[in-house]
Parts: structure tokens; sequence; C-alpha cells
């Protein structure tokens, strides 16, 4: 592969994957920005912060108040306060389980779909490959 096209590259994978999570999401009934902080705060039983949050997930906090409000008004989160540090945590509702473990289950199918031609030594080299890849274009020099 010609080293210029690799960006396209990489885009059209993006967008191949974009749009089989979206197809699965809306069987579960949620949109993927909205399932990915459900997934997220699924192992969180002390809950994060936004900011923990948007750090997290790579997004400004103006992003994450306006997903965190949605999913509040969808009764699957809840903020616990803490007076003393003037900050609250976001945590899952039950219903906001329910829906991440949902999420979490389509989004182990999609990756079984996407990984089924590739033998479990070949999904090593290529997660490890991708992290190699996302450490190195995070760096700021």
């Amino acid at each position: 592969m010609d080293d210029q096209l690799f960006p396209y590259k990489v885009g059209n994978f993006k967008r191949i994957l974009e749009k089989k999570m979206k197809q699965r999401l809306k069987k579960v009934g949620v949109s993927p920005s909205l399932g990915f902080f459900l997934v997220m705060l699924l192992d969180e039983e002390e809950g994060l912060t936004l900011k923990e949050m948007s750090e997290t997930l790579n997004c400004d906090k103006g992003y994450t108040t306006r997903v965190i409000n949605e999913l509040f008004n969808l009764d699957y989160i809840k903020r616990l306060e803490n007076q003393k540090l003037k900050k609250y945590k976001i945590i899952l509702t039950q219903q906001g389980k329910d829906k991440a473990l949902a999420i979490k289950k389509e989004i182990f199918e999609l990756h079984e779909e996407a990984f089924k031609n590739f033998t479990l030594e070949e999904r090593k080299t290529f997660k490890c490959l991708m992290e190699k890849f996302l450490t190195g274009i995070r760096e700021e020099k």
C-alpha cells in the first residue's frame, strides 16, 4: 500500500466500524456516543468525574456535559455529589447498567465479526500495533 494512502485506509476502517456499531446499537436503542459513555461507566463502581470521562474518551468537557445530561434525562446515570470536594461523580442506575450490558454484548459480537479471519496470534499482534500507532500519533513534540 502506498504510504500516502494510509490516512485514507485508516479513515475507511473507522467509517466501516462506525457504521457497523451504529447498526448494532440501534437494536439496543442508543447512539454510539451514548453507548461508549455507558460502557465506560460499567466497571466504575465508584463512578467517574466529568474530567475523567472526557480524558478517557478523548473529548472536550462541553461534549461530555451534553452527553451526561442526555444520559441523566434518560435515567441511565445519576450524580453522586461530594460536598467536601464540591465535585460529583457519575454512576450508572440499574437501567443504565442493563443498557450498558446489552451494548457490551453488541460490541463483543462486532469484535468477533471483525476478527473472524484472524488467528489468536494475529489478533494480539493487531491490537499491539494499534496501541503502538495510537501512542505515536498522540505524542506531542
